[in-house]
């Protein structure tokens, strides 16, 4: 009895810190582009299995229709020495990453994991300095998206290392905008037609 209450109490905290820990993992917004900039505390590409803290890892969202095209880059900056430490990488994922994932699944960069599906990314073996891009990604479908950048190899200096990130996002109009598009230009050609005669 004692043992089944004691048993029982210990699923209830655990069920009570995911639900707790189920919020999006969100560095920022980056939903119709722009220049962000951000910090990792790791600085040559990935390997950390279980980045929830945010920190070695960040995570990005931004909210995307059918047929949207994409541009990322990402610059490494310079430290208080002038050195460029940071190996730039990142993966794009279509999904949401929360805090509950990484107790469903450890992180990949090259892969899906739990309820992120894995879209493409940069190569993670470079040098410091790196500098990583991808450019006209059209994305597939309507939803939430996550970019993951930086990473955490083992040799890390434990610092952190700042990057500036060039987000590009072209939208396609939705169909209702299109048509009322369409049926204004149909109007304007009547009315040029009308006015001749």
């Amino acid at each position: 009895m004692r043992r089944s209450i004691i048993f029982g109490g210990l699923v209830y905290s655990l069920m009570a810190a995911m639900s707790v820990n189920a919020t999006p993992v969100s560095y920022g917004d980056l939903t119709g582009g722009g220049a962000f900039s951000g910090t990792t505390s790791s600085n040559s590409a990935w390997a950390q299995e279980n980045p929830a803290s945010g920190d070695e890892i960040n995570f990005w969202t931004f909210s995307a229709n059918v047929g949207d095209t994409i541009s990322i880059v990402v610059n490494s900056l310079p430290n208080l020495d002038g050195f460029y430490d940071l190996n730039a990488a990142f993966s794009l994922y279509s999904g949401v990453v929360d805090s509950s994932t990484f107790y469903l699944s450890n992180f990949s960069n090259t892969s899906s994991f739990a309820t992120a599906d894995f879209i493409t990314g940069t190569p993670v073996w470079g040098t410091a300095g790196n500098n990583a891009s991808l450019t006209d990604i059209v994305l597939a479908k309507a939803g939430t998206y996550t970019l993951a950048i930086g990473g955490e190899n083992g040799f890390s200096f434990d610092d952190d290392y700042d990057y500036e990130l060039n987000f590009s996002q072209v939208a396609v109009p939705a169909p209702a905008s299109l048509g009322l598009l369409v049926a204004g230009l149909a109007g304007i050609g009547l009315r040029r037609r009308q006015n001749k005669s």
